[in-house]
C-alpha cells in the first residue's frame, strides 16, 4: 500500500463560501478525514455491518499507517461521509447536501470550541505552575517554566500565544 497523503483536520471555515456556485459543499474535501462519532450533545446511533473476509486486515493496516484514523469505526465513519458526499452530488440531492453541510458546520464549530477549551486549560495550567514556583521562590523552576512556555507559545495561535507569554511578566 502506498504511503497515504492525508492532512490533519485544520478547518478554515468561511461561512460565506460554504457552498460553491453550483450549490455543492465547497468545504468538503476528498483529502480530509471525517471521524466525528457524536453530535454536540454527545448523541450517536450504532450501525453494525458484516464485511468480507480480509477487509478487517486491510482496515487494521490503514489504521496503522494513517494516524488520524485510530479505529475501525474511524475508517468506516470517514468512508460513510465520503460516500454520502459522492451520492449527494451524483444524485443532486438537495436534502442530503444540506444535511451534510449542516453536519460539517456543526463539527467545525465543535472542533473550534474544543480547541479553545483546551487552550484555555493550557493557559490556566501554566499560570498555576508558575504561581507555585513563585510562591516557593524557586528561581530555577521559574526559568525552566518560562523557557518551556516561550517555546510552546511559538506553536499556538493567537490570542493564546500572547496570553501564555503574558505569564512571563
Amino acid at each position: 500500500m502506498a504511503q497515504a497523503n492525508v492532512r490533519a483536520i485544520k478547518p478554515e471555515y468561511d461561512p460565506y463560501t460554504f457552498t460553491d456556485d453550483h450549490g455543492r459543499n465547497a468545504d468538503y474535501s476528498r483529502d480530509k478525514i471525517y471521524v466525528k462519532s457524536t453530535n454536540k450533545h454527545d448523541h450517536s446511533e450504532t450501525c453494525y455491518v458484516k464485511v468480507q473476509p480480509g477487509t478487517i486486515a486491510q482496515l487494521e493496516e490503514l489504521i496503522r499507517r494513517v494516524p488520524e484514523l485510530r479505529s475501525r469505526g474511524d475508517v468506516i465513519r470517514n468512508a460513510i461521509v465520503h460516500d454520502l458526499a459522492y451520492w449527494a452530488e451524483t444524485l443532486q440531492d438537495e436534502n442530503l447536501t444540506n444535511w451534510l453541510s449542516t453536519e460539517m458546520m456543526q463539527a467545525q464549530a465543535d472542533m473550534a470550541q474544543d480547541e479553545l477549551t483546551s487552550l484555555a486549560k493550557l493557559v490556566d495550567s501554566w499560570r498555576t505552575n508558575i504561581q507555585i514556583a513563585r510562591n516557593a521562590g524557586d528561581k530555577q523552576a521559574l526559568e525552566d517554566l518560562y523557557a518551556q512556555l516561550k517555546q510552546q507559545a511559538e506553536h499556538i495561535r493567537e490570542p493564546y500565544s500572547s496570553r501564555l507569554l503574558e505569564l512571563t511578566f
